[in-house]
């Protein structure tokens, strides 16, 4: 295989897409591994053999993570790819840009198992608000929705149907639901689990929640990174995706056009960096 091929991966914190393609943007091969977070460290089984076959037969590598905020982490990553100098490591909000607006100025936002939001002048974000991780912050992500369940759940907040419904769901037994966030590795990812509940079942107290929950990320993290009376927003994240007629309602409502709600920031990477091949 000559090596004129990129691999671009995103790597969240539930998941990681590792994706080779060659020149006109077509996909030769896509991988989807464990989530890593450089901050939190590189699980040992992350980077298989399959992986390491798809660097290695690359030009280029394009890493894309949350948790990727100065040189030193960048550093480690590159050694932990054992990819030399040819990769290039950015955040997840430089993707999320990418993928959502191209060299388009706007607003960005992240809404996945965390959160993030950023201005992109088409080249670099500018954000005035710290991403501080899932104890601290990440109002509105994945992580977040699941904390309101569980804490409306033992508090006798939620309505009595959907507390029958949470039951049957998850064993939220105490014991167990504390030693998983406490005790346990990645009590992010556990908590962010029990998202995907609200998607479940059309219910007013689950459509509040979720409004309050994005109108506390937008007034804390989007409205701070504002630079004019009205801005065009992009949109990545599975939590975003799932929720999206609620965010465009509440965007709209801030004098935000929603321009592009992604899943994820992959396909509109791979669109990105496939028009680089020609630049």
């Amino acid at each position: 295989m000559e090596k004129d091929k990129l691999l671009i991966v995103e790597s969240g914190s539930t998941k990681s897409d590792w994706v080779l393609i060659d020149q006109s943007g077509e996909v030769i091969s896509r991988i989807e591994s464990q989530g890593w977070n450089p901050q939190m460290g590189l699980e040992s089984n992350v980077v298989s053999s399959e992986i390491r076959d798809a660097i290695d037969h690359s030009a280029s590598v394009y890493f894309y993570s949350a948790g990727v905020s100065d040189e030193m982490t960048r550093k480690w990553v590159v050694e932990k790819l054992g990819a030399g100098d040819k990769v290039v490591v950015e955040n997840d909000l430089v993707a999320a840009c990418r993928a959502g607006l191209g060299d388009q100025p706007g607003l960005v936002g992240i809404l996945g198992t965390g959160c993030n939001a950023c201005h992109w002048d088409g080249q670099s974000a500018s954000m005035n608000v710290p991403s501080l991780g899932y104890v601290l912050s990440d109002e509105g992500g994945g992580v977040d929705l699941g904390k309101e369940l569980v804490r409306a759940y033992f508090y006798q907040e939620m309505p009595a149907e959907l507390r029958s419904l949470f039951e049957t769901a998850y064993d939220v037994r105490k014991q167990t639901v504390l030693e998983n966030i406490y005790r346990k590795p990645y009590g992010n990812r556990y908590l962010a689990g029990f998202t995907p509940f609200i998607s479940q079942y059309e219910h007013e107290w689950l459509s509040n929640l979720v409004k309050f929950r994005f109108e506390v990320y937008i007034q804390k993290h989007v409205i701070p990174n504002f630079h004019k009376k009205r801005e065009n927003i992009a949109f990545v994240g599975s939590v975003a995706f799932a929720f999206k007629d609620i965010l465009t309602e509440l965007c709209t409502s801030y004098n935000m056009e929603v321009v592009n709600i992604s899943k994820s920031a992959t396909e509109g990477l791979i669109k990105y960096h496939t028009r680089q091949f020609y630049d």
